[in-house]
C-alpha cells in the first residue's frame, strides 16, 4: 500500500490561503494602532492565534484534496516474458443461438469462458480478439486480469465489425493465420497460444495451410466449442427460418486444432481446457512486476475535514462583528495622534 498523489500541482491552490492571512494581519495592525489610541485593552491572543490556525488548517487540507491523494494497493505479479496468449472470441451470427429465449447465447458462454480460462494462467501476458471472415484485436497482451475483464465485458459484440466478405458462413478460422504476421505477439514470446472460443461452424478454409503457417510461427490452436445442436437464433421471440446447426462441421476444426500441436474440447469441460491451456503454453522463468490493483481517493475525506476550521471561522466573525464595526465607524483615528490616557 502506498499514498500517491494524481495531480500534485494543485496542491498550489493552497497559496490561495496567504491572501486571507495577509489581509488579517493588515487588518490586525489597525486594530491595535486604534486601541491604542483609544486606550482600550486589548483582546485575548489566543483567539487571533486560533483564526491563524484555523485559516492555515483549511488552506492545508484543501491544497492537499486538490492534489487528489489516493491509496494504492497493489501486489508482485510472477510474468513470464517468454509466453503470451491470445483469447480470440467468434462474434458471427450464428453465436446469437441459444436455447430459448431465456438461454444464454453462444456468444455470451464464450465471452464468459475467455475470463475464466485467463485466470487460469495468471502470469502470462493475455490479449483479446475477436474473428468473423478476419481478426480484429481488441486488447494487446496484458497480465493485468482487471483489463482484461474489462474489455471482455465491454469491446465484443456481434458482427463488430462486420465481415469483410458476404458468405452463407461468416466465421473463416482460415484467417486465424493473421495471428501469424499481424504483430499480435510479441517477439520474446517462444510460446504463443490462441484459444479460439467459437460455435466451430465456420467456412471452408485450407486446414492444412492454415495450421502450417502457424506452426512456422510457433502457434497452437485450443478450441473451445460452444455449440449445442438444438440451439436456435431467435430475434424479439421469432425464430431465423435460415439457420441450422450444423454438427458436421465440428470434425473439421477438431483437425485443425491437432494439426497446430493443439486441441478442442466442449465447453462442458472447462476444467480439461484449463489443464490443456497450461500444458500448450508450457512453463518458462518469470519476473516480478507490481501489479496495480485499485485506488481508494481520499480528496473527499480532506474536503470534509476542512469544514470545522471554516465552521469555527465563520463563528468567531459572527460573535465578532458588532466589535469591529464600531471599530470601522472610526477609521480616523487609526493615524491619528492622540495623548496617552492618564494613568
Amino acid at each position: 500500500m502506498s499514498l500517491v498523489f494524481l495531480t500534485p500541482l494543485g496542491a498550489l491552490v493552497g497559496l490561495a490561503v496567504s491572501i486571507p492571512l495577509a489581509a488579517a494581519f493588515l487588518r490586525e495592525r489597525r486594530a491595535v494602532r486604534v486601541r491604542t489610541a483609544l486606550g482600550l485593552p486589548a483582546p485575548a491572543r489566543w483567539s487571533s492565534l486560533a483564526a491563524a490556525v484555523a485559516t492555515l488548517a483549511v488552506g492545508a487540507l484543501l491544497a492537499g484534496a486538490a492534489a487528489q491523494p489516493a491509496l494504492r494497493t497493489g501486489r508482485l505479479q510472477r510474468v513470464r516474458r517468454d509466453a503470451a496468449a491470445y483469447f480470440v472470441v467468434d462474434v458471427s451470427r450464428s453465436m446469437l443461438a441459444a436455447r430459448g429465449d431465456d438461454g444464454q447465447t453462444r456468444f455470451r458462454r464464450a465471452v464468459l469462458l475467455a475470463e475464466r480460462l485467463r485466470d487460469a494462467v495468471p502470469d502470462v501476458p493475455a490479449g483479446l480478439a475477436t474473428i468473423t471472415n478476419r481478426v480484429l484485436p481488441n486488447l494487446l497482451p496484458v497480465t493485468d486480469r482487471a483489463s482484461f475483464r474489462h474489455v471482455a465485458e465491454g469491446a465484443p459484440a456481434i458482427d463488430s465489425p462486420p465481415p469483410l466478405r458476404f458468405a452463407s458462413r461468416s466465421t473463416n478460422l482460415g484467417s486465424l493465420d493473421e495471428l501469424a504476421d499481424g504483430g499480435y505477439f510479441p517477439p520474446a514470446a517462444v510460446h504463443r497460444l490462441a484459444v479460439v472460443l467459437t460455435d466451430g461452424e465456420t467456412g471452408s478454409f485450407p486446414v492444412a495451410v492454415t495450421a502450417a503457417v502457424l506452426r512456422r510461427s510457433r502457434i497452437r490452436v485450443l478450441v473451445v466449442r460452444t455449440w449445442h445442436s438444438d440451439e436456435r437464433i431467435s430475434i424479439r421471440g421469432r425464430l431465423d427460418p435460415n439457420y441450422r446447426p450444423d454438427a458436421a462441421v465440428g470434425r473439421v476444426v477438431d483437425r485443425f486444432a491437432r494439426a497446430t500441436g493443439g486441441a478442442m474440447v466442449g465447453e462442458g469441460e472447462a476444467g480439461t481446457a484449463a489443464d490443456l491451456e497450461r500444458r500448450l503454453i508450457g512453463s518458462g522463468p518469470s519476473v516480478g512486476r507490481q501489479e496495480r490493483e485499485r485506488e481508494v481517493p481520499l480528496a473527499v475525506y480532506l474536503v470534509a475535514a476542512a469544514a470545522l476550521p471554516l465552521g469555527l471561522l465563520l463563528l468567531a466573525r459572527r460573535r465578532s462583528r458588532a466589535p469591529r464595526l464600531e471599530l470601522e465607524l472610526l477609521p480616523d483615528l487609526a493615524g491619528a495622534r492622540l495623548p496617552r490616557r492618564v494613568r
